[in-house]
């Protein structure tokens, strides 16, 4: 993986060091999006079932306003969403769209989540990491999305079954969109889309969790945001299964890479669970995607967590873990 010995005494070099750095975050055993085999994916109290037509009297009423379907609204793009990853969007959505009332305060939304919640038109599940810390996640009822959907203009494509996606999945989302995110910082952002509906004749119809757009002069980077784990829910699915489903994204990816190269450069970038899933990614991606290294990083939420952001969160196996001159230059 990288030619320093963690265990050496040597003196080392000022890219060794950032290796070293970077790897030591891969070694968090407690990050929020890592799954463990005694995680419980439960439902709050404060969700409620009401009908449509309870619902829509709710909102005439102004028990939950328009205000608050704009966080609906941002929930509704990533899928799933802890509330510091909602709020993110929120300010994104509020810098693009200025006379749209997208709230933005941060003290006031755990109190407005709350009361989607009540009001059927947000779930909110609870689940404990291995350090016995609770993570809540948001996501949309069905009746939720009809009404971003009607009266917030969302366009996209939902799945009215989220509320019961496993949560082994949902961990893998959340930590490639909280790793996406991290990237509107940065001077030569454009904008990111979420849960794209992706074609390519070869393989059919998937979903791109994450796709940064960044431009420097007239050239368009395009960056993917893939969640490579292989942690999983043994009672739900096998080992083997996985392993087929992380090479037909594999296969994904080819094609995205030869799709986005008539239009710009392609960057992939593996957001994996923790170091032995690191190992594993990288094994897959010396394998079988040996023509497309140059452009292949490596990180983990809790990597970019630590690093406080994303220039120092990156390993490729090329570089030895340095971020090239050309990310550095193009997209920092």
């Amino acid at each position: 993986m990288s030619e320093y010995n963690e265990g050496s005494s040597k003196e080392l070099t000022d890219s060794q060091k950032s290796i070293k750095k970077i790897i030591s975050g891969f070694n968090n055993p407690y990050t929020p999006f890592r799954f463990h085999e005694d995680m419980d994916y439960v439902l709050s109290k404060d969700n409620k079932s009401l009908t449509m037509d309870e619902v829509s009297v709710k909102y005439l009423t102004n028990y939950f306003t328009l205000s608050d379907l704009f966080i609906a609204n941002a929930i509704a793009e990533i899928e799933f969403g802890t509330k510091d990853m909602i709020y993110n969007v929120l300010q994104q959505h509020a810098k693009k769209y200025k006379d749209k009332v997208i709230p933005t305060k941060y003290d006031s939304l755990r109190g407005r989540l709350s009361t989607l919640t009540q009001s059927n038109i947000v779930r909110r599940f609870r689940y404990t990491t291995s350090n016995k810390e609770n993570v809540s996640v948001f996501t949309l009822t069905a009746i939720g999305y009809n009404f971003v959907k009607k009266i917030c203009n969302f366009k996209k494509n939902y799945d009215p079954l989220s509320s019961v996606f496993p949560v082994d999945e949902i961990v893998k989302s959340l930590a490639a969109i909280n790793v996406m995110l991290k990237f509107t910082k940065y001077s030569s952002f454009i904008e990111y889309e979420t849960n794209q509906n992706y074609y390519e004749k070869t393989i059919g119809r998937n979903k791109l969790y994450g796709e940064v757009k960044t431009q420097v002069g007239d050239h368009r980077y395009y960056i993917l945001l893939e969640p490579m784990y292989f942690r999983y829910n043994s009672y739900r699915i096998s080992g083997e299964e996985i392993e087929k489903n992380i090479k037909h994204r594999i296969n994904l990816i080819k094609a995205y890479c030869s799709n986005r190269t008539a239009k710009g450069t392609p960057i992939i970038i593996f957001v994996c669970e923790d170091k032995e899933g690191l190992k594993k990614a990288m094994i897959h991606t010396k394998k079988e995607l040996v023509n497309f290294l140059g452009r292949i990083y490596f990180t983990s939420d809790s990597v970019v967590f630590k690093n406080d952001g994303i220039l120092n969160s990156l390993l490729n196996i090329n570089q030895k873990g340095d971020v090239t001159d050309e990310l550095k230059q193009n997209f920092f």
